[in-house]
Formats: structure tokens, C-alpha cells, sequence
């Protein structure tokens, strides 16, 4: 069996901690990678010899925030086609829009307690990293 890759670009720790943990609570195998914004992510993707299987991208982040991000993955024709899904606070539904209308395969607004991630992550997962 492959191993499951998925890449988070969120500019805060304890979001990137929690989704960790979230993420070992669905599937301890899946490996996660991260970036801090943007442009890391841009250059991490670029350079790196495996792509993942799913991106989470966060909205509000510095550098470079996920909507520019957004545009620019699938903009690219080697990042175009991996799946990312919109991972932010918001949930304001013109900016759903706008970044399901800009390639986002889905968008997840960050739930208040760890239980709804999990059970977020779950669902994404199972419908895009078979």
C-alpha cells in the first residue's frame, strides 16, 4: 500500500498541532507536511520529488494568503491537479464560492471542537484519498 501524503499551509502552530493530531486520530499512516503560507508552499511543492494526495489550505495567512496560493497551484501544470481543499475560519459564502470557483475541491470551515475535525477530516478523506 502507498502511503497517503497530505501537505497543510496554515501560518499558525497550534492549528497545524491540532490538525496533526486530528489527522493521526483518522489515520495514524498518513504522512502530513507543512508550510507556514503561501509562497513556502509554492517552493516547498516545486521542489519536492513526491506531490501529496490532498493540499489543506488556510485563507488568512502572511506572505502570501491562500486565495493567491489557490490561484497559483492551479495555475501550475505540475500542482494543478493535486485536490486542495480550503481550510479557514471563515465561512462567509462568497469567498466559499470564489475559491470553489477558482479549483478548490471543497471548502472546511475550522470546527470549534476537535471531534468535528476529526469527523471533517474523515468525510474529506474518504471521498478524495481512496
Amino acid at each position: 500500500m502507498n502511503t497517503r501524503r497530505l501537505f497543510l499551509v496554515d501560518d499558525d502552530a497550534d492549528e497545524q498541532w491540532i490538525f496533526n493530531t486530528a489527522l493521526n486520530a483518522v489515520d495514524p499512516t498518513i504522512e502530513l507536511s507543512r508550510a507556514a503560507n503561501g509562497q513556502d508552499a509554492i517552493r516547498q511543492l516545486a521542489s519536492s520529488p513526491s506531490q501529496p494526495d490532498v493540499i489543506f489550505l488556510d485563507l488568512n495567512m502572511p506572505v502570501m494568503n491562500g486565495l493567491e496560493c489557490l490561484r497559483q497551484l492551479k495555475s501550475n501544470p505540475g500542482l494543478s491537479g493535486i485536490p486542495t481543499i480550503m481550510y479557514s475560519t471563515t465561512a462567509d459564502p462568497q469567498t466559499i464560492s470564489q475559491s470553489r470557483a477558482m479549483g478548490a475541491e471543497d471548502f472546511i470551515t475550522k470546527p470549534y471542537n476537535f471531534e468535528e475535525l476529526v469527523d471533517a477530516l474523515r468525510v474529506v478523506l474518504s471521498r478524495i484519498v481512496a
